[in-house]
């Protein structure tokens, strides 16, 4: 059986005298006796009978009650479709005496748990009585659900008759009184990352939770796509409610050992279980994201002149550095996106008792594969370790930079060291020691804001949206007053630094050390040593509130925060900023972030990517959005256009060299990609413009490149040189298009490639196409020559431009159910009511000022938030109650 290990979980067994069950089981006469029973006029004489039957198969089904008399092999088939009707019985004792029966029989064998699965009636029995008044009825429905879940048959078979949301709407009727009782319970070495989870007192809790968490982790986007919404919400906020009170004894690690208190119920399942029902549960959650309109955040960065965009397109983008003065000031309220962020955060004054509140409602966001373009993939990669807190390296890092020779130092010093030892994870002393090292001079950096709160998340959205990339990744840092945080260093994205609270001085080198350097460099090539000499010419800002700063990759930085002297309303000392990264490949954000973790590496180990250098020849080493992707991907689509337009029956040879031209000029297209920097340039193609922009100018910009382009191509893609690549792939047994297989993605005509052969050779294999082009170097060189010919001759931007949009919205599909779900995971509204409070109780000396009345509007606004939470979800279940009557 599926989840043999289980535990068999408690049931309460209806008392019985089993002195006067017969000691020889006989299937038949007990059909017999049950069939009279149920069509006998006479009430209480048939309920009599029904229950000593149902007894004795109960004791034949239990295990170890041989003594008691002969164990079933199976279920007999009669008695088996007398159970239909025995769970719509009147009487309370025979629905649930029928239920244990049928739970019994599921676990008993693979065969039996199938019989019981494929009848219509028992499973639509069994869900019904999940929701029966009776406790004693619902334990005994909730374990027999539970049992018949144990196979993949089982629950298929209920979740086809709408088990979850029967379960949910049960969970909902429970007292909230019993879900405050909720506790995490750890195994006898106290060393779980995700303890069980248990409740005391209330044991129907227990076997609700645990059923209806087993069933959602089961189910597919389809079927999450169909739950009631209001049914789904409300109980995702029930659940998220729970989520918090488990979260906050996690950090806490307050967790009991098994058998350490008899009166608390343990369910089977573990704390990243339900945070995997969270997660599944947000992942259409669109109104979770609801993305800033891209116009707003055109306007909060760049003004409202509509010159300003495509002055910095044409002139800064990935060019020159860019300071934008106070624009947000002189924005209306509505075209602001940061000002709502700012509002939560509008201290004249830091604090470090700021820091803790924000990390403690925190929760790891773990790496997605950059390739991934199934959300429920990466959810059985991860699901051992979702809803973990933070870990150091990967969501946090606390850090300062010291000494004339400005060297990095982290306050967690065992932790900084890269791919030596097992994740660190913050828990609540770790917490208290960031607001230490914040008052000794230490920088909090925060990773994936993004993923963590809803309006940030807006934010990155629509900037994504106006750049026409599959996402932004934003960071945040809390910097103390006269320190440093990060080192000189370049980056490998572009960014726009927004200074929400405080000042801070940035010192930008005036040329780039490299020029337009790959996503995911080596870190020792980001922090070498040319970086710091090439601050002798350097250009400096001072950011203020409201002012952004936009640095293009590649340009060294830093910056320190500054004491002003003069305008005493001006804020002193301490700085708060936020990074927004335009990342222009596929949006491995967190990988990105986490090239400094041990932790990424554990993860990647089941990917069999051991080390940094595994990971530079992975699949996820891939270009796809910036010019270079755009070129593979127009040369993709010509040659499958010409296959559906063309295509003839050639002689063997012919076909194969056709499809060798055709790798070798996606090699010739990489190597002009590692020298011209024109390549290494983000595509914006999929950039989305107001229609007051008429879209002339950004067009006109790309297409102008384009053409450079396949010129390019034309001019300096060589035989001799792929073919080389080739060779020495081969020589060192790797793929020499390793670096191109995301390229599949594209392969929507699946018959049609499949008969042609598709752009690549697996079938012939490397070595043969080798040995192949050697042997016949001459007409290869032809073949690839003339090919190449064709393809920059016959191309167009048109053709290509929905091919490549459509690689983007898979991705971007998918990123956004990734952001849906880790910021369900995140207290957010519980972390802006803290927030809000913190502000509030600041400023309470300052009452009787102008900003008294936004202070407290601001703080009853929180208090109402949470109230609407509760009204909302009564009324939710309210609906659902109306909806249910007719499911199943």
């Amino acid at each position: 059986m599926e989840n043999q290990g289980r535990k068999k979980r408690k049931s309460q067994k209806t008392k019985s005298n089993r002195k006067g069950c017969s000691s020889s089981f006989d299937g038949n006469t007990i059909f017999a006796l049950l069939l009279a029973a149920i069509c006998n006029s006479n009430e209480h004489f048939s309920e009599a009978i029904i229950k000593r039957c149902l007894n004795s198969l109960h004791l034949s089904l239990t295990p170890n009650s041989h003594k008691d008399g002969p164990r079933l092999q199976t279920l007999p088939v009669p008695v088996l479709s007398l159970l239909p009707v025995l769970l719509k019985s009147k009487c309370d004792e025979i629905v649930s005496r029928s239920a244990e029966i049928a739970g019994a029989a599921s676990i008993f064998s693979f065969e039996m748990n199938e019989q019981i699965a494929m009848d219509d009636g028992i499973v639509k029995g069994l869900i019904l009585a999940v929701g029966a008044s009776n406790k004693m009825v619902s334990l005994a429905a909730c374990n027999a659900v539970l049992d018949l879940s144990t196979t993949s048959v089982g629950r298929e078979r209920l979740l086809e008759f709408s088990a979850v949301e029967h379960l949910m709407f049960k969970y909902l009727l429970v007292p909230e009184s019993s879900k405050r009782l909720v506790t995490i319970c750890s195994s006898d070495k106290g060393s779980d990352i995700c303890p069980r989870i248990g409740v005391k007192e209330d044991d129907l809790l227990v076997l609700l939770l645990d059923a209806v968490i087993t069933l959602i982790n089961t189910y597919d986007i389809d079927r999450l796509e169909k739950l009631p919404r209001k049914l789904s919400e409300t109980f995702s906020v029930c659940l998220k409610e729970l989520w918090a009170k488990v979260h906050n004894q996690m950090l806490l690690r307050n967790t009991l050992k098994f058998g350490q208190d008899e009166h608390t119920n343990l369910s089977s399942i573990r704390t990243n279980d339900m945070a995997e029902s969270i997660f599944r549960l947000s992942i259409n959650a669109g109104h979770l994201t609801t993305p800033s309109p891209f116009e707003v955040v055109k306007k909060s960065i760049f003004g409202t002149r509509e010159s300003s965009f495509e002055n910095f397109i044409l002139n800064h983008w990935e060019v020159s550095p860019l300071c934008i003065r106070t624009c947000s000031k002189a924005l209306n309220e509505q075209d602001d996106v940061f000002r709502s962020f700012v509002q939560y955060l509008n201290l004249k004054k830091t604090d470090s008792s700021f820091v803790s509140p924000v990390l403690q409602d925190m929760v790891s966001c773990l790496p997605i594969d950059s390739d991934e373009l199934n959300i429920l993939n990466f959810l059985k990669m991860i699901r051992n370790e979702l809803g973990c807190p933070i870990i150091y390296g990967q969501d946090i890092r606390v850090l300062r930079t010291l000494g004339h020779l400005k060297e990095e130092v982290h306050f967690f010093q065992e932790s900084s060291v890269p791919f030596t030892k097992a994740p660190h994870f913050l828990y609540t002393d770790d917490v208290l020691k960031c607001e230490d090292a914040y008052k000794k001079g230490y920088t909090i950096a925060l990773r994936g804001m993004e993923f963590r709160l809803e309006n940030i998340a807006a934010i990155a959205d629509g900037l994504a949206s106006l750049f026409g990339q599959p996402s932004v990744g934003v960071n945040l840092y809390l910097t103390p007053p006269n320190s440093q945080g990060l080192a000189c260093h370049y980056d490998d994205h572009c960014v726009f630094v927004c200074q929400l609270l405080g000042t801070k001085q940035w010192t930008i080198a005036s040329q780039p050390v490299v020029s337009l350097p790959r996503l995911y460099e080596p870190l020792d090539s980001l922090h070498s040593g040319k970086t710091g000499n090439s601050m002798a010419g350097h250009i400096q800002f001072l950011l203020r509130e409201g002012d952004i700063l936009y640095i293009p990759r590649g340009f060294p930085h830093e910056a320190c925060t500054v004491a002003e002297s003069g305008d005493p309303d001006e804020t002193t000392g301490f700085s708060l900023h936020l990074t927004l990264a335009i990342e222009v490949e596929p949006p491995f954000e967190l990988l990105n972030a986490l090239l400094g973790s041990c932790h990424v590496f554990q993860f990647l180990g089941s990917c069999h990517v051991h080390s940094f250098e595994d990971y530079m020849h992975s699949d996820v080493w891939i270009y796809m959005f910036r010019w270079e992707g755009f070129a593979h991907v127009a040369l993709h689509c010509w040659n499958q256009n010409s296959k559906t337009i063309h295509y003839t029956s050639v002689d063997p040879l012919s076909e194969i060299l056709s499809v060798m031209s055709v790798n070798l000029l996606h090699i010739a297209i990489r190597l002009i990609g590692d020298s011209d920097p024109t390549f290494r340039k983000a595509c914006l193609v999929a950039a989305i413009t107001l229609p007051s922009d008429s879209k002339c100018w950004l067009d006109s910009n790309q297409r102008t490149i384009f053409s450079y382009i396949i010129d390019k191509i034309c001019s300096e893609s060589g035989f001799s040189e792929a073919l080389r690549v080739v060779e020495v792939a081969i020589q060192r047994n790797e793929d020499p298009f390793q670096r191109l297989r995301w390229l599949h993605l594209l392969n929507w005509e699946a018959e049609m490639i499949e008969e042609h052969g598709g752009d690549f050779l697996p079938s012939l294999g490397f070595e043969n196409l080798s040995s192949l082009s050697n042997q016949h170097r001459g007409k290869t060189e032809v073949a690839f020559m003339h090919m190449k010919s064709k393809f920059c001759c016959e191309v167009a931007f048109e053709d290509v431009i929905d091919s490549y949009g459509l690689v983007l919205q898979k991705y971007k599909k998918t990123r956004k159910q990734y952001m849906n779900g880790m910021l369900s995971l995140h207290l957010g509204w519980s972390l802006w009511a803290g927030i809000d409070a913190f502000v509030f109780s600041r400023m309470r000396p300052a009452m009787k000022s102008p900003k008294a009345a936004t202070l407290k509007g601001r703080a009853a606004s929180a208090v109402a938030k949470v109230e609407r939470h509760k009204v909302g979800n009564a009324a939710a279940t309210a609906s659902a109650s109306t909806n249910l009557t007719t499911v199943g």
